[in-house]
């Protein structure tokens, strides 16, 4: 009976070559994990002759996530994400805070860098027009289903950006709906409504994909106990919008197990306020996120190995403090 059970389990878990859709939460500058993610489910799926960018069929995200999945739909490489993450860290040092803005344009950031960013993405790997590539034409274009969730703050409820709900829509913009933290970065006008942060309402969109053929990847801040007067603008509203995160756990338990072990949770330390530097953070920082993401998709994959090498280890009493550190 254990062993039934055992095997069920173990028959849930994806197989490399039925992973065809991916979902990405929210996690503002913590998105660097989602890099490594990639980077060691790339390896991985090429280990069985899989070329991951081109057998994604279908990508969704929100916040953060919305950029990753973007770079799926682009058939980006997870080198090409490495270098695109690089280059908009860059590209948005430097933001500057205008308090002024916050009454009529609900951030004290504009959106500009990264809208300006996002277009270049686009017209790098779609052509001079690509720029302004509407989600329908995307999907045309690439054959990648890409969804991102925006929160619309004049309706007070979460919508999906996608070739099938929003056609017309253009890609550069649903991204910055997406990103759009409020009270830091400007909402985003659009048809007669605002969108903020995606993160809002619905921060890990693992319904927009088939678990049965896709992994979803969550991540969600954790914070330090910290006195009211040491919390910064930055750092409430951060505390704020992972309070979100609580009830992912409840949403996550009411899914069938087959599902469930197709989610990858993890927790890191909140770096989201690195926005008020214009999302620099120290590149011990950077590899340590890197990191953990690849190690989180690893353990996914090569948990009854690392299982068995566990017991292994107190079978015999081995130490491994001894040992030199493992390269992940």
């Amino acid at each position: 009976m254990a062993s039934d059970a055992t095997s069920r389990a173990a028959d849930s878990r994806a197989h490399p070559r039925d992973i065809t859709q991916l979902c990405y939460s929210g996690g503002g500058s913590g998105g660097w994990f989602f890099v490594g993610a990639v980077r060691a489910l790339e390896q991985i799926m090429a280990a069985h002759g899989i070329d991951l960018s081109r057998h994604i069929q279908r990508a969704a995200g929100s916040s953060v996530g919305s950029m990753i999945a973007l770079a799926h739909a682009l058939r980006m490489s997870g080198e090409e994400l490495e270098a695109l993450a690089a280059e908009m860290s860059i590209a948005c040092r430097g933001l500057q805070m205008n308090i002024l803005d916050l009454p009529s344009k609900h951030g004290v950031i504009s959106m500009e860098p990264i809208a300006a960013m996002v277009r270049t993405i686009l017209r790098r790997h779609l052509g001079p027009r690509g720029e302004g590539v509407t989600m329908a034409q995307l999907h045309a274009k690439t054959g990648v289903d890409l969804r991102i969730i925006v929160h619309n703050l004049t309706l007070a409820r979460p919508e999906t950006m996608a070739w099938d709900t929003a056609p017309d829509v253009p890609v550069w913009r649903a991204v910055c709906m997406s990103c759009a933290i409020p009270g830091l970065l400007h909402a985003q006008p659009y048809n007669g409504y605002i969108y903020v942060d995606g993160g809002c309402s619905h921060v890990f969109p693992v319904d927009e994909i088939d678990l049965s053929h896709g992994l979803g990847f969550h991540i969600f801040g954790t914070h330090p106990i910290a006195r009211p007067a040491d919390i910064g603008l930055a750092d409430f509203l951060c505390r704020l919008m992972h309070s979100q995160d609580a009830a992912q756990p409840r949403r996550t338990a009411m899914l069938p197990p087959e599902h469930r072990d197709r989610i990858i949770s993890t927790g890191v330390p909140c770096v989201t306020s690195s926005v008020l530097s214009g999302f620099a953070l120290p590149e011990a920082t950077v590899a340590s996120l890197i990191r953990a993401g690849r190690a989180a998709a690893l353990t996914y994959f090569f948990r009854p190995q690392l299982q068995a090498l566990t017991a292994a280890c107190i079978l015999f009493r081995i130490d491994w403090s001894r040992r030199p550190a493992l390269r992940i």
